[in-house]
């Protein structure tokens, strides 16, 4: 008779090897993007939705974990939350197609690039979230070259060692005309 209850009860859960039935959607502020090489830059993104409202397993192996859940207390997705339901929050990761030309990582909301070496390169960005089939997007990465910021401080220091030695000179100069 329990079995019979078991099979008309509708499961909103998806099953374990099928895929999400709701795909997260992804933003980003900049899909083209160029830096300097050393020079960083940020990437912000925003995520629908911003989080769900998911269930606290009791823990009771022969009640919570089932789909559909047993306990009489399911969230929207069909799993236990027995012990009420928690604010569940996307993942969202990074990573450069090449590793060894930009450095990528995720903080406060936002993506953090480096350009290491000049070239082009792209960045994927992944979202998952719980109940959610993950969605990913590309961002391409141009670094540019700063042969010239490296001249341009070397002739900034010549210069400088330049003024220098010539005071110098002028100083032991004058000191000399005075004795």
């Amino acid at each position: 008779m329990i079995f019979l209850f078991l099979l008309t009860v509708p499961s909103f859960a998806y099953a374990q090897d099928s895929a999400p039935p709701v795909q997260l959607s992804l933003h980003l502020e900049n899909k083209n993007i160029t830096i300097d090489q050393g020079q960083k830059t940020e990437i912000g993104f925003a995520i629908k939705p911003a989080s769900i409202e998911t269930g606290i397993d009791c823990g009771m192996p022969d009640m919570c974990g089932i789909d559909p859940c047993l306990c009489g207390s399911a969230d929207s997705w069909g799993s236990c939350s027995c012990n009420g339901l928690k604010k569940t929050l996307p993942a969202v990761k990074a990573a450069a197609a090449d590793a060894g030309a930009l450095d990528v990582n995720v903080q406060n909301g936002k993506v953090l690039v480096m350009g290491i070496k000049p070239g082009v390169s792209t960045v994927t960005v992944t979202a998952s979230l719980v109940h959610f089939a993950d969605v990913s997007q590309v961002v391409t990465v141009q670094v540019l070259a700063n042969n010239n910021k490296e001249w341009v401080l070397a002739a900034v220091v010549f210069l400088i060692l330049i003024f220098i030695f010539f005071l110098c000179k002028m100083f032991f100069w004058r000191k000399r005309e005075q004795k």
